[in-house]
């Protein structure tokens, strides 16, 4: 059945993008392009992160809080795989632009408006968080906060293998290693606060470890920005 976006004119789409300030892109069935592809890249439907956590962990009629959607990008693969997906989101202005993109493929996700360093978080049987762990000031107290929440856990984050500084996190008082990341809130992909905290890879597995007794770097690579990993972990403890 074709989806939406694939019986617009290309008029139509082209109204579509110049009625938001894209900075992700996804095609349609034609190659047309819904989004804006540069500065960043087209994401695929799958994208390479759903991709993993669909043959690690599996998606199709999960309950999937998906962290940070963005433009839902992620949001749509999710769907697609046949995941049941709670969409958290910090700004009023990507929440608009999820909804745009997952109507224009056939899906109407759950979104719901959340700071996820402060705000109540939902439990799931698999929580996607993609992209947010390293705009979080203390992000071990995070893990900490809910990783109780949720069964599996697929984490796809930066990450520092130069720390420069330590912090003390504020729910087990220990100290990480880690590097201070600065960034115009206003920026494109930016967080919510000026300053995050990047910890190393060992400390995230090692907090993952405190809660799931399978935890396994899927993935990690030096990207544009630095270090990153996709990290798999399940069986509660």
């Amino acid at each position: 059945m074709p989806r939406p976006i694939d019986l617009l004119s290309d008029a139509e789409l082209q109204a579509i993008n110049r009625k938001y300030e894209w900075v992700t892109a996804t095609s349609d069935a034609r190659g047309r392009i819904l989004g804006r592809p540069s500065p960043s890249y087209v994401y695929a439907i799958p994208e390479r992160r759903v991709i993993i956590a669909r043959d690690s962990v599996g998606l199709k009629g999960k309950k999937v809080v998906e962290f940070g959607s963005l433009e839902g990008a992620h949001t749509v693969g999710l769907l697609a795989c046949g995941a049941d997906v709670i969409a958290l989101e910090g700004r009023d202005s990507n929440i608009a632009k999820t909804k745009e993109r997952c109507r224009l493929y056939g899906f109407e996700p759950k979104i719901q408006k959340c700071d996820v360093e402060k705000d109540e978080i939902p439990s799931a049987d698999l929580f996607f968080h993609s992209g947010v762990l390293y705009h979080l000031q203390d992000p071990i107290a995070h893990l900490l906060r809910v990783m109780p929440l949720a069964s599996e856990i697929v984490l796809d984050t930066h990450h520092t293998n130069n720390p420069t500084s330590a912090y003390v996190c504020a729910t087990n008082g220990r100290s990480y290693p880690c590097w201070i990341y600065t960034e115009d809130v206003r920026g494109y992909k930016a967080g919510l606060r000026n300053f995050s905290r990047w910890v190393t890879l060992s400390a995230l597995v090692e907090t993952l470890k405190e809660a799931f007794s399978d935890v396994k770097v899927a993935r990690d690579e030096i990207e544009r920005n630095g270090p990153r990993a996709t990290i798999v972990a399940r069986g509660k403890r």
